[in-house]
Formats: structure tokens, C-alpha cells, sequence
């Protein structure tokens, strides 16, 4: 149970839980207090026993330090287990933090960090999200201490900063035995798995991490596995340079001309510029803009260019920087040269051994070599533009696509291929999906049971337009005389509550009531 003490975010919060069925789906409640601190004596907490619980307060001090007295009094009521999740959750009309305000150092990392209800595509993902980055009551005063909302004796952070945790089995919240579940962009890339691509020269590793960084951004099917919801993407380009990432970009954006705007504001590229990562000075300043930008996901293309003395040898200042963007909760996704050879990468194991993902790509040269390739192989190895065999040495968030190799064709001016291959064999209707439009937009699944009276007088404008003929995104706007990125959310919305479909690719997609 989700325990929001901040009124207004428990009640936009509980609107959307209800309507996305997060219940349902992953068996969180989402509720609230009234009267905040006030009413802390007057609740019934009977309702929280026997129950994990995760406590939401509000993101000033005094709210933030009054959490553990809730959390306490939960946890003598009969609560199974008691978090607390510090960052801030906003909505509409709430204040928050600018630079005109002064701001300490707890402020900052708080608010590098908050999240806007009106921005969520997946609520119910961000109610497992608000479980899984929740504080432990036993650890909550040695977080207030590290970040500097206390004053804790300094033996007393030592004693809790090396307090061995314990945990229950039956409070491991686990996947239900034999479920099925779609695997996504969303579940492989995530700030719990770092993932590690590498190959030769040539191989399309730049072509590869952008399309990835494109799909993440614009919320669409890469290399067959879908991208469920829009995120922020950052991208450390050491190879590319500016205007070729952008003729990349529109390159493999043509075939989704709808995505254009969700990735003009979600993607941002630090270009080539000399950076090195590993330096203590840029490291800072380069966590401290991913935070500013509210990112999800960091790519740093590539090693060599950004990081050379981990390319080179020890990977531990490496991975130290690795672990503080992905305590900021980032995703970070990182690109590497192979060897001479070609068999494995530069500098030292340690890069595939602390990767949870590790992928390897093999390019046109080294897949003309083999000999027993099949006729749609053989094909594109003589035609122009990359060729790319992507196989899955490791991966921890889906053992089962350690092994599995999928062939991909990028030809000149063109969009991705599909040759032979696939990663995962996820459900038949999405996997459909993928192999004809593999830059298709891809909304989030939700209930077909829709209360037609919910819609907003912008979804009910574009629903009785569809209603009366099929449409494509411009005689939409035309139409409807909605903007173009207003449009774009509304579209999705009534996608989600499977209204309408899209079908089509490139300029002749188009969409209709189901």
C-alpha cells in the first residue's frame, strides 16, 4: 500500500491508479491521508496490518524528517514492512523547485529526482518504481544524515552505513510462478543493469546505440522488442559528432515521422567535445546535469573516445562513476571497441563481468567470412549500408536471451531490416507488430472497459472525428485543430484505452476507431 501524505498527490495519484487498473495489475493500492501530520493520533492504521507499506511524504524538511514518525507508528500497528520514498511526486499547481530559490545540498539531490504525475504513460510502473527505490525505516535517519536533512553523530552513520540488511523471504516481492510477461526495452535497460554493447570497427555499434536511444526516447519497437512508455535519454556522443547523429537520427526516424516530437523532447546529446568521464571534475559536473535533465537513460558512446583509460586496463573508475549515475536512478548503456582480433573487447574483463547486459556485434566483414550463411545473409552482405548480427552474451533481466542472435540490414537512406533471427519470442501480436513496423510508436497496454464519459473534450474531439472516417496525423490536426504535440499525447491516450489503431507505415499511416 501506497500511503500519500500530501492530499493532492493522493488523490491525482489514486485517479490514475484507478483508471489504469495498477491494482489489478501489480497488486499495489494506491491511498492517502487527509489532514497530513494533523491527523497523525485520529487514524485507524487496521487497515495497514499484515501489509508492506510505503510511506509518501511530502518534499519539504519538515515532511521528509516527519516520515519516520510515520513509518514507526505503521510498523507498531502491524504493517508487514515500512519504506519511505523520499523523492518528490508532483502535480499540476503544485510549487516547485527553480533556481531562483536557494537550494542546499539535500534539496538538490531530492529534486534532481522528482516526478510529474502529469508526465507518468505507466502508472502502474511507477508504483512499482515508488516500492522498489523506497528507504527501509531502519535506514531512513542514515539517508536524512547522507544528504544532509540531519545531524547524526558520525559513529552512528558508521554503524548504520555498515549494518548488514536481512531480509525475510516473504518480503521479497517476486514474479508469479509461470507468468508470461512481454519483454521490453523498459525491463532489459534499467538504473539495476548495466549494459554493455562492444564489436569491431564498422560493426554499426553507433547506428545500434542511437536506435535504441531513438526508441527509448519515442517510445517504439527497436531490433523487435518494444519500448513501452517515452524516456528521457542522454547521450555522450565521442564518435559521431553533432550533424551526423542528427542525419542518423532522421534517418531512422522517417519511417515514424509521429515519434519526431516525443524524441525532440526527450533525446539530448552532449557532442563530441573531449570529454573524459573519469575525470573527477567532469564526472561531477556530467552527474550533475543528467539529474538537472530528470534522465532515465545514459549512453556513452564509446570507451575509447570518453573513457580511454578504462578501454585500456582498470575498470574500477569506470564503474564507480557507473554506480553513482545509476543511484541517481539512470539507466546507462555503454559502447565498446573490440580487440584486434575481434574475439573480445579491449582492457579488462572486469567491463563483462560488472555488466549485468553484455551484447556483442559483428558487422559486415566478419559475417561475409562465414561460410555457411543462408540466402537472405548472403543477400545483404553485398548490398549497401550496415549489416548487423546482434548476440546476447549475457543478460540477467531475461536469461533466456542469453545465446539468441538476431541480423539486421540498415540500408543507404533507409530504415532497419529484419534478415533472419530474434531475440525473444514474446506474444505473437507484438512480435507481428514489430517485424512489419519496427519503428511503429508503441503505447501501454490497457483495459478495453472504457467509461466513454472519462474522456477529455480533446479525446472526445479526435475519438467522433476517427468515428467518421480514418484519418492520418495531419487531416487529424486539420480537423480537430489541435496542436501537433497535443495531438500526438491525445492519440496515445485513446490508443491506451483501445479506442482507436494505428495502421500504416511512413507517410501513409494513419488511424481508425476500433
Amino acid at each position: 500500500m501506497l500511503l500519500c501524505l500530501d492530499m493532492r498527490v493522493a488523490m491525482h495519484f489514486r485517479k490514475m491508479a484507478r483508471e489504469a487498473k495498477v491494482f489489478e495489475r501489480v497488486g499495489v493500492i494506491v491511498s492517502g491521508c487527509f489532514g497530513g501530520a494533523e491527523a497523525f493520533d485520529a487514524l485507524h492504521y487496521k487497515d495497514l496490518a499484515g501489509h508492506p507499506v510505503v510511506i509518501v511524504p511530502g518534499s519539504t524538511r519538515e515532511k521528509l524528517k516527519g516520515a519516520e514518525e510515520w513509518a514507526k507508528r505503521c510498523a507498531k500497528e502491524g504493517a508487514e514492512s515500512v519504506g519511505v520514498y523520499p523523492w518528490p511526486i508532483i502535480v499540476p499547481g503544485m510549487p516547485v523547485l527553480d533556481d531562483s530559490c536557494p537550494q542546499g545540498p539535500w534539496q538538490k539531490e531530492l529534486w534532481g529526482r522528482a516526478v510529474y504525475l502529469d508526465r507518468v504513460e505507466l502508472p502502474s510502473k511507477l508504483a512499482q518504481d515508488v516500492c522498489h527505490q523506497s528507504i527501509a525505516t531502519a535506514d531512513y535517519r542514515g539517508w536524512m544524515a547522507s544528504v544532509g536533512l540531519v545531524s547524526v553523530p558520525t559513529e552512528e552513520v558508521r554503524e548504520s552505513k555498515g549494518t548488514i540488511p536481512f531480509l525475510r523471504l516473504g518480503d521479497i516481492q517476486g514474479e508469479e510462478p509461470g507468468g508470461t510477461h512481454v519483454l521490453t526495452l523498459d525491463i532489459l535497460i534499467t538504473s539495476r543493469y548495466t549494459t554493455l554493447i562492444w564489436g569491431c570497427s564498422n560493426a554499426g555499434k553507433s547506428w545500434v546505440a542511437i536506435q535504441l536511444a531513438l526508441a527509448m526516447a519515442g517510445g517504439f519497437y527497436a531490433f523487435g522488442l518494444p519500448a513501452m512508455a517515452p524516456r528521457r535519454v542522454c547521450y555522450l556522443d565521442g564518435e559521431v559528432g553533432a550533424e551526423d547523429f542528427k542525419a542518423r537520427c532522421d534517418q531512422l526516424l522517417q519511417d515514424n515521422p509521429d515519434a519526431q516530437v516525443l524524441v525532440n523532447q526527450n533525446l539530448s546529446i552532449v557532442p563530441q567535445s573531449g570529454l573524459n568521464i573519469l575525470d573527477g571534475g567532469c564526472s561531477r559536473e556530467v552527474i550533475e546535469l543528467l539529474r538537472q535533465a530528470k534522465a532515465d537513460v545514459l549512453v556513452i558512446d564509446n570507451l575509447l573516445s570518453l573513457a580511454p583509460s578504462a578501454a585500456k586496463s582498470n575498470a574500477d573508475g569506470l564503474f564507480n562513476f557507473v554506480r553513482q549515475v545509476e543511484q541517481a536512478g539512470i539507466a546507462v548503456i555503454i559502447v565498446h571497441h573490440s580487440g584486434k582480433d575481434g574475439t573480445s573487447f579491449k582492457g579488462s574483463s572486469d567491463l563483462a563481468s560488472l555488466s549485468q547486459n553484455v551484447i556483442r556485434l559483428d558487422g559486415r566483414e566478419q559475417l561475409a567470412s562465414l561460410e555457411d550463411k543462408s540466402p537472405q545473409l548472403e543477400k545483404v552482405c553485398q548490398a549497401d549500408g550496415p549489416v548487423v548480427r546482434m548476440t546476447v552474451a549475457k543478460c540477467k533481466a531475461a536469461p533466456q536471451l542469453e545465446r539468441k542472435s538476431c541480423t539486421y540490414h540498415l540500408p543507404v537512406h533507409g530504415g532497419w531490416q529484419h534478415v533472419e533471427g530474434a531475440l525473444d519470442d514474446f506474444d505473437q501480436s507484438l512480435k507481428s507488430e514489430a517485424c512489419s513496423n519496427e519503428s511503429r510508436v508503441v503505447d501501454a497496454p490497457a483495459s478495453l472497459e472504457v467509461n466513454m464519459d472519462s474522456l477529455s473534450p480533446d479525446e472526445e474531439k479526435v475519438f467522433h472525428a476517427l468515428k467518421e472516417q480514418k484519418s492520418t496525423r495531419a487531416e487529424l490536426e486539420t480537423r480537430t485543430g489541435l496542436k501537433t504535440d497535443k495531438l500526438l499525447n491525445t492519440l496515445q491516450q485513446l490508443t491506451k484505452r483501445g479506442l482507436i489503431v494505428k495502421e500504416g507505415n511512413g507517410k501513409a499511416t494513419y488511424y481508425r476507431c476500433v
